[in-house]
């Protein structure tokens, strides 16, 4: 709140008390005990009523106070009736003023030798004695250093101030922190979950989808052609063990083991113990374009070194594995390979891996074709990935379900892109990942 004075010029309630003390000692000796000449009074109130606005106007309120005050030293004498108790209180509340105040070293410097001059002027031109000096030295100087205390005073509480918003800030900052690594985390876990739905997804969905295939197929052949219902049998057998160990692999993971330490392969079933013994037969692969749903046997030895290399996660060199896993259901199955295959970060054959199987299973599942190409195209910096069946096909495009919104979601993390569409005929799946 500020007061309004006739000058127009606002004053605080303190500044407006401190000056009203300072009339009120400076301008009541001009009347008692004796009335003064006009210029005396009007001397008396040049060194008060100024001090209202010395904080407005330091150095011009200073300038005025102080003349007023050495005019009025210098000439009170001359007077019949001196004054009594003539003392400048005007200009003791602008020197504790002025030394309160933070200013540069030159303004400061001007000021105070200007404030010794009109101190050593008043005392020795009018011959004060030494009583008289020593106390308005006394007076001066005490003024000046409760000046220089309460400056003190304020820097420290400055530095205080600031301190403690440094303080805040640095709380705040950490908490922000703390924010960022809480919703990191969270987004990290979120990752993670969403990594784990698919890659179990397309795992338990094409090794699945095939075992179904070859289930469905082995009764057809088992009498007529035993040989064949033997490896299609075998085919489901070593589907399943491949998913066994990938799933492995994944909840690997969630125990703390990222890495995936390669797990013990299943073991396979025998109908007693000298089965066991005995190795497993080995039957020739025949085409798929004369004998469809059939597959090669395998030895055991073999099985178990693939069900090893399961346990890594796959990547390019896995999809010549894809290829046979189609014919084995059935396709006309063919990998064709342009350009110069070079080395890709991991994350990238993952991704080029889980896409061919995710197509290569709907291929299986849905579309009813008899063959389909998978070609990997090599330039310099770009990957693409391109799927195409003979299937029948569909009136619409392709309805996004959890596979396709998979391979979306890891060509993004790769920042590629993925197109499926409707092919003349069938349905064509083409990715763009980025290898350098």
């Amino acid at each position: 709140m500020g007061l309004r004075v006739p000058l127009g010029l606002s004053v605080s309630r303190t500044d407006a008390a401190v000056g009203a003390v300072v009339i009120l000692l400076t301008v009541t000796p001009a009347f008692v005990p004796h009335v003064q000449p006009w210029w005396v009074v009007t001397l008396a109130v040049l060194t008060s009523v100024p001090v209202l606005w010395r904080n407005r106007a330091m150095f011009a309120v200073g300038a005025v106070v102080g003349g007023a005050m050495m005019t009025l030293a210098l000439t009170y004498k001359v007077l019949p009736d001196p004054p009594l108790l003539l003392l400048p209180y005007g200009v003791l509340v602008c020197v504790f003023t002025f030394a309160a105040r933070t200013m540069p070293l030159v303004p400061r410097a001007v000021s105070t030798a200007a404030l010794v001059i009109g101190v050593v002027v008043s005392l020795v031109v009018p011959h004060e004695n030494l009583e008289t000096s020593r106390y308005l030295v006394t007076a001066v100087v005490a003024a000046y250093a409760l000046g220089l205390g309460r400056r003190a005073r304020r820097s420290a509480e400055a530095a205080k101030r600031s301190a403690e918003a440094a303080e805040r800030a640095a709380r705040l900052a950490e908490r922000e922190r703390e924010r960022r690594l809480v919703e990191e985390r969270a987004a990290a876990v979120e990752r993670e979950r969403t990594r784990i739905a698919r890659d179990m997804h397309d795992i338990l969905t094409h090794s699945v989808g095939l075992m179904v295939v070859q289930a469905e197929a082995g009764p057809l052949v088992v009498r007529d052609r035993p040989a064949q219902a033997e490896a299609a049998f075998e085919a489901i057998a070593e589907t399943g063990r491949d998913a066994i160990a990938q799933l492995r692999l994944i909840l690997g993971s969630l125990r703390g083991n990222p890495e995936g330490k390669p797990p013990v392969p299943p073991a396979r079933a025998a109908s007693g113990p000298a089965l066991a013994q005995q190795p497993a037969p080995t039957t020739q692969r025949t085409s798929s374009a004369t004998s469809p749903r059939t597959a090669p046997a395998t030895t055991q030895h073999a099985t178990s070194a693939r069900t090893q290399r399961a346990a890594v996660m796959p990547g390019l060199d896995g999809i010549p594995s894809l290829i046979t896993n189609a014919r084995r259901a059935g396709l006309d199955a063919e990998l064709e390979t342009l350009g110069e295959p070079s080395k890709v970060p991991s994350d990238v054959g993952v991704a080029a891996y889980r896409i061919v199987q995710e197509a290569l299973t709907n291929t299986i599942r849905h579309s009813g074709a008899q063959s389909v190409r998978v070609r990997l195209s090599w330039s310099p910096t770009v990957l693409e990935l391109t799927v195409t069946d003979d299937g029948p096909g569909a009136d619409e495009e392709p309805r996004e379900g959890h596979g396709i919104i998979g391979m979306r979601e890891r060509v993004a993390a790769c920042g590629g892109t993925l197109d499926v569409r409707r092919g003349r005929p069938g349905f064509v799946v083409t990715a763009r990942l980025p290898i350098g």
